[in-house]
Formats: C-alpha cells, structure tokens, sequence
C-alpha cells in the first residue's frame, strides 16, 4: 500500500493544480477543496492507507523537496521546508515530462494499478 500511496500522493494536483505549502498555509481554503478531490482519488483507487503510512509518504516527500532544491534552485532562494534532512539520493535533474509519465504508468501497472478495479 505504501507504495501505491506514494505514486499517488500528489495526485489531487491533476485536478486542482500544485500550490505551495506557503500559500496553503496563508489560504487553509485551498486544504478544503483538495480534500474532497483526495478523498475521490482514494476510493477510486482503494487507497485505504493508515495514518501511519500517508505521514511517512508526507515526510518523504518533504524530504526529496530539500534535494530537489539543493539540485534545481540558485543558492540563497527562500525555502519553505528547512527543518527536514534530504534523502541521501544524486544526480536529480530536469526530466523530460513524457518520459516521466511512460515511467509513472508503468510503475502504477507493476503496482497493480489497472488490475483489480484499479484504474488509471
């Protein structure tokens, strides 16, 4: 599950667009409206996680956040997520988007996404 829920965790921002912890933070509205949209991809998915797992993928994510900005941002840009270690990973680089998708699909069919009622 916890990988299904990782590929998926952004997945609310098709519909409604990828704003940045600084504006939701300022705007809690926009934490409103993604939720409903969160909670269709869920169950259309069956992304029934624990707690315990959507915290991990949160902190993950923050975490990739910091190298990606080590990567693809100019020194001394402001930053929202400070306080979280980046993950020990290199090379992060821009990617080409269709490229990026051909792998996003199939890593959501080796995790059975497509089979069993789940469905891209």
């Amino acid at each position: 599950m916890t990988q299904i829920l990782a590929l998926m965790h952004d997945a609310a921002e098709a519909y409604f667009g990828d704003h940045i912890v600084a504006l939701k933070a300022i705007c809690p509205q926009l934490r409103e409206i993604e939720a409903p949209i969160w909670e269709a991809i869920a169950e259309r998915f069956y992304l029934a996680a624990t707690e315990e797992e959507i915290q991990w993928v949160k902190g993950m994510d923050k975490r990739i956040c910091n190298n990606e900005k080590s990567a693809l941002m100019r020194a001394g840009q402001n930053w929202v997520i400070q306080s979280l270690e980046p993950l020990d990973i290199r090379g992060i680089v821009p990617r080409n988007p269709y490229v990026v998708e051909e792998e996003f699909l199939a890593r959501a069919a080796y995790l059975g996404i497509g089979d069993t009622g789940r469905t891209l």
